[in-house]
């Protein structure tokens, strides 16, 4: 056989294992979903995508991804069950909070609880069901119907934001009906 014809069998042999290397990564690429650089769900998996920004940790506590802020998943009354809570007990209870090991919770900012507040959601979740709260239902049922801001007004009188109609109010410090603390971090 001439040097030609051995160099260009070889060279066929070659081609085709290339070919079929090349067709099977192909093949391979394409079945596992990777394309342009992304991963690919298939339809029929039982992963659903989300438009949530709200991711749950499954330890109590809930990050929302617009923000960076991470909330509990509990307010104070779906956490302890018991009546609702004035300006300074909620206080004590933010100071207390140990939920998923952190000890740094505090009372959320009036812009900071607005970013949790959603017009287009409207769940019964409240602690006696009787209001739909604005609040996604990835957050813990039992919820109190208005939150304790930091923001203390004069002597008597501290903010709070109202999830039913997403206002904004000054009121007494002692009061306690339908409020309570939703704790955020840092």
């Amino acid at each position: 056989m001439r040097p030609i014809e051995r160099w260009s069998r070889k060279k066929r042999a070659c081609f085709s294992f290339n070919s079929f290397l090349a067709f099977f990564l192909i093949l391979l690429i394409f079945s596992t979903g990777f394309s342009q650089g992304r991963v690919q769900v298939n339809s029929k998996s039982k992963v659903a995508k989300s438009d949530s920004p709200f991711v749950d940790h499954r330890n109590g506590t809930i990050t929302d991804t617009r923000t960076g802020l991470m909330w509990t998943k509990m307010d104070s009354h779906s956490d302890t069950g018991k009546s609702l809570l004035n300006w300074n007990k909620s206080m004590v209870y933010v100071n207390s909070l140990r939920t998923a090991g952190y000890k740094d919770w505090r009372m959320p900012k009036e812009d900071e609880v607005r970013s949790i507040y959603d017009p287009s959601k409207w769940n019964k979740m409240g602690f006696d069901k009787n209001y739909p709260l604005h609040l996604d239902k990835i957050f813990a049922e039992g919820a109190a119907y208005w939150y304790w801001l930091p923001d203390i007004a004069g002597s008597c009188c501290a903010g709070a934001f109202n999830f039913i109609d997403g206002t904004a109010n000054t009121l007494n410090r002692e009061r306690c009906i339908n409020l309570g603390v939703r704790a955020v971090q840092p």
